[in-house]
């Protein structure tokens, strides 16, 4: 993989500011989860453009119908994939109460030490869960690339093997991202303007790693990747 050419490549297209400062507003309104459909839409259509040899790899923002419907498709398989760690924090919440309340006596300091190991042992499946998440996430974009459909994703065998058979390609993902949102981290304390940086920087990221997947799912399918871009 090119992880370089995946954080470098924007500024080689001909309207890359345009298109980086609407990621960037997506971006800053995506509290309000809506907007984050479109993002992730535009990592999809990313996704789509590498793993193709498109050569300009960063697309239009245009076809917002379809940029919202691969967003919230992908977006929905990532909840439902996602419903262990929601669950499993649920517990921890409720077995948080006795631990908080504990009346003093053996029976409360026994209920107390109950819930306070039951939420170590949670946490720590939480922990577990989380990381087997950040390697499979990236394998949902990249099933659903290749087939264009929901139920596929649920094909959990298929998306398990594309995530073993990359682990290294996708740690280093992972890794360039965090390494990168802990730059963009310091850049958000810049007065006045860290706000606006923070958001573009967000965007940034996103578009890169979705170029990263993109490298992954053309390497999976035997197709070679077109780095260049006009």
């Amino acid at each position: 993989m090119d992880i370089s050419k995946a954080y470098t490549f924007i500024p080689e297209d001909r309207e890359w500011i345009k298109k980086i400062v609407i990621g960037g507003v997506i971006a800053l309104f995506s509290f309000l989860l809506i907007p984050i459909f479109f993002l992730i839409g535009y990592q999809v259509a990313i996704v789509r453009n590498v793993m193709n040899g498109e050569e300009d790899p960063l697309p239009e923002w245009e076809e917002w119908g379809q940029l919202f419907m691969d967003g919230l498709v992908v977006w929905a398989a990532q909840l439902v994939y996602a419903l262990p760690v929601i669950l499993l924090g649920i517990c921890s919440m409720f077995l948080w109460l006795p631990a908080a309340l504990d009346s003093g006596g053996d029976f409360g300091g026994a209920l107390s030490a109950g819930a306070t190991f039951g939420m170590v042992v949670l946490a720590c499946l939480i922990i577990l869960f989380a990381i087997g998440l950040a390697f499979i996430m990236p394998a949902l974009y990249i099933q659903y690339v290749r087939t264009g459909e929901f139920g596929p994703m649920f094909q959990v065998a298929q998306v398990i093997k594309i995530a073993r058979e990359n682990f290294v390609d996708i740690l280093i993902v992972i890794v360039a991202a965090i390494a990168a949102s802990f730059v963009l981290g310091l850049v958000t304390w810049i007065p006045l303007c860290g706000w606006l940086l923070g958001a573009v920087g967000t965007a940034w990221i996103a578009v890169a790693t979705a170029h990263l997947y993109g490298q992954i799912a053309a390497k999976t399918d035997g197709k070679p990747v077109e780095l260049t871009a006009a």
